[in-house]
């Protein structure tokens, strides 16, 4: 990817990155991923047309779901997936049952994307990633 856009906003091209994935998340203003990361609303879209809309994995919506699109980087497990699937299956269409949404995050764990002790979680690494 070219690097002019983020010379030209003079914001780090990771800032951007993450704030264009970050209003891909429904629900997210890029006003909102802007304000949080300190970045121009321009070249934010600049870049996430760039990462073609910045479209989400069902990874990406499973960790908004449980980080409050970002804002925490731990926190307890649902007590009832059901509540998570409907979400995902809201803003996904893809049918996601209480069982596919638990399995989801126990491939999260085994991606070594977050941790869980017990009824608690937390996130190994940056959420929304940096990376292209």
């Amino acid at each position: 990817m070219p690097r002019a856009s983020a010379t030209r906003s003079r914001s780090p091209r990771a800032l951007l990155v993450k704030a264009a994935r970050l209003s891909a998340i429904p629900g997210v203003t890029m006003a909102q991923a802007c304000e949080r990361y300190g970045v121009p609303l321009a070249a934010v879209a600049r870049v996430k047309k760039e990462l073609d809309g910045a479209r989400p994995s069902a990874s990406d919506l499973l960790l908004a779901a449980l980080t409050r699109n970002g804002e925490r980087s731990e926190g307890e497990l649902p007590r009832d997936y059901a509540h998570l699937a409907s979400w995902l299956d809201y803003v996904d269409h893809d049918g996601c049952t209480a069982d596919e949404a638990r399995a989801r995050v126990a491939r999260l764990v085994d991606e070594g994307l977050l941790e869980i002790h017990g009824l608690a979680w937390r996130l190994r690494g940056p959420w929304p990633r940096e990376t292209e």
